[in-house]
C-alpha cells in the first residue's frame, strides 16, 4: 500500500473515530440535560420518534445502573445490595428468611460467619442484574395510576426506565450530599438514634423521588399539577413497595443459589 493511501486511510479513520466520540458525547449530554433539566421530556421525545439525538431508554438505564453500583461500592451504599442482616431483621420477609437461614445452617457444615460472607458476596453480584426486574413491576403500577390516559403501553415502560435511571443518580447524589454528612454527625453524637437517622434518609429520598415525578408526570402524561402531585406520592410509595418485592426476590435468588 502506498504511503499516500495509508495516510488517507489513517486520516479517514481518525475523522470517523472523532465523529463517533463527539456524537456519543453529544447524545449523552442531551439525554442527561433532559432527564434532570426537564423531567418527562425525554419520554415524550422518544415516543414521538426523536430517538437518534438521545441515548435509548434501556441503554440509559444500564449506564445509570453501572454508575450506581460503581459509586455504591466506593461509598458503601447498600440500598439494593441488601446484606443478609437486613434481610433477617428489616424486611417484610424477615420471618421466613430467618427460619430458612437457621435451617440451612443446622443442616450444613458452614459456620454462620462463612454463610454471611458468602451470601453478601453473591447478593452484591446478583443485585446488579436483578434490579432491572423492578422496572416492569413499577411500570405496571404506573399503568394502573394512568389508566385513564390513552397512551401506548410502551410509554409506561419507557417512562419507568427514565425514572429508574434518574432515581439511581439521585440516590448517589443524596448519599454524597445528605446521607454521608448525617452519618458523620451521628457518629459524633449530634443526631438521635440510628433508627431515626434511617427514617430521615428514607424521608429525604421519598421526597426527592416524589418531586421528580410531580414535575415529570405533567410533561409525559399531561396531568394537571394537583393530580400529578397525588399520583407522584402514590408512585413514590409504589417505588418502595417495588423495592420490598425486589429485596424478597434477591433474598430467595441468593438463598437458593448457595
Amino acid at each position: 500500500m502506498r504511503a499516500s493511501m495509508r495516510s488517507r486511510s489513517l486520516r479517514e479513520f481518525a475523522a470517523e473515530a472523532f465523529e463517533t466520540v463527539t456524537n456519543a458525547d453529544s447524545r449523552v449530554w442531551s439525554t442527561v440535560t433532559l432527564l434532570f433539566g426537564r423531567p418527562g421530556e425525554l419520554t415524550v421525545a422518544y415516543m414521538e420518534g426523536d430517538r437518534n439525538a438521545f441515548v435509548r431508554p434501556l441503554q440509559l438505564f444500564l449506564f445509570a445502573n453501572i454508575l450506581y453500583f460503581v459509586m455504591a461500592s466506593w461509598l458503601g451504599m447498600q440500598s439494593f445490595q441488601t446484606p443478609l442482616l437486613v434481610h433477617l431483621s428489616q424486611t417484610v420477609h424477615s420471618g421466613i428468611a430467618l427460619q430458612l437461614v437457621r435451617e440451612h445452617l443446622a443442616e450444613s457444615a458452614v459456620t454462620q460467619r462463612e454463610y454471611i460472607q458468602a451470601f453478601n458476596a453473591r447478593a452484591a453480584v446478583q443485585a446488579k442484574t436483578l434490579i432491572i426486574v423492578m422496572v416492569p413491576i413499577w411500570a405496571l403500577l404506573l399503568a394502573a395510576v394512568q389508566f385513564r390516559r390513552r397512551v401506548p403501553s410502551s410509554q409506561h415502560l419507557v417512562f419507568a426506565m427514565h425514572f429508574f435511571a434518574a432515581m439511581l443518580v439521585i440516590n448517589v447524589a443524596q448519599e454524597l450530599a445528605v446521607n454521608q454528612p448525617l452519618v458523620a454527625l451521628w457518629q459524633h453524637g449530634s443526631t438521635p438514634r440510628a433508627e431515626d437517622l434511617d427514617g430521615v434518609v428514607t424521608l429525604v429520598n421519598f421526597t426527592l423521588l416524589a418531586l421528580y415525578l410531580a414535575i415529570a408526570l405533567p410533561v409525559a402524561y399531561g396531568d394537571g399539577r394537583r393530580v400529578a402531585a397525588v399520583k407522584a406520592l402514590l408512585l413514590a410509595f409504589g417505588f418502595y413497595l417495588t423495592l420490598f418485592m425486589y429485596r424478597a426476590m434477591l433474598f430467595f435468588t441468593v438463598y437458593w443459589s448457595l
